[in-house]
């Protein structure tokens, strides 16, 4: 589920051109993100676990040049750290996150006791 609206405050990510915030930090259900364009065009979104494998395959958004918002459902992935992948044609940013553990989940085969 993705959904992009405007907003207007970021944090840098290594490019004026190009910003990528996310929030709640640690996160247990949905994660929010900014993101800032120069230009308007394609976004291509992906996480990825802590061995760089993909955990929510790459999706595409339409970005506006300027702020832009979406949120990404992560209930069904499993507890532990992330990274998120923003990339359009001429940038790509990252930030690292944490999903809460949950029960019913478990990563690289390790049950929680």
């Amino acid at each position: 589920c993705l959904a992009t609206t405007s907003i207007n405050n970021f944090e840098e990510s290594g490019s004026d051109e190009f910003s990528l915030s996310v929030y709640p930090n640690p996160a247990s259900e949905i994660l929010s993100f900014n993101f800032n364009l120069s230009h308007t065009g394609d976004v291509q979104i992906e996480l990825l676990d802590i061995h760089s494998k993909s955990a929510i395959s790459k999706k595409l958004l339409k970005g506006i040049a300027g702020s832009n918002s979406a949120t990404l459902d992560i209930k069904n992935i499993a507890g532990g750290m992330y990274m998120l992948q923003l990339s359009d044609d001429k940038h790509t940013g990252y930030k690292k996150f944490v999903k809460y553990w949950s029960e019913e989940k478990s990563i690289a085969g390790v049950e929680q006791s």
